[in-house]
């Protein structure tokens, strides 16, 4: 399972799921259910045009579980980021 956050871009106005992975520091042990860092693997790049539509298909999707997170985006950068979930 991959926690996933919903990137809202403010410019085009669409939502994008973004997948997460576990991604310790190398001198953090964890285990299930632990709290440990997390880091994005990419976002669906066209973006759907609603925020119920990105739920929807994280719902849909075997591996996704949403992560109750919407980040705000610009649309210019890179989305990339790290965050902190409890390890599944």
């Amino acid at each position: 399972m991959m926690h996933t956050a919903i990137l809202e871009n403010t410019k085009m106005g669409t939502f994008h799921p973004m997948p997460f992975r576990a991604s310790p520091r190398p001198s953090e042990d964890y285990e299930v259910g632990e709290v440990c860092r997390h880091r994005s693997v990419g976002h669906l790049t066209e973006g759907l045009d609603s925020l119920e539509d990105a739920l929807e298909m994280i719902e849909t999707a075997p591996d996704l579980v949403y992560a109750n997170l919407v980040i705000s985006w610009d649309g210019e950068v890179s989305p990339h980021c790290t965050n902190y979930f409890k390890a599944v």
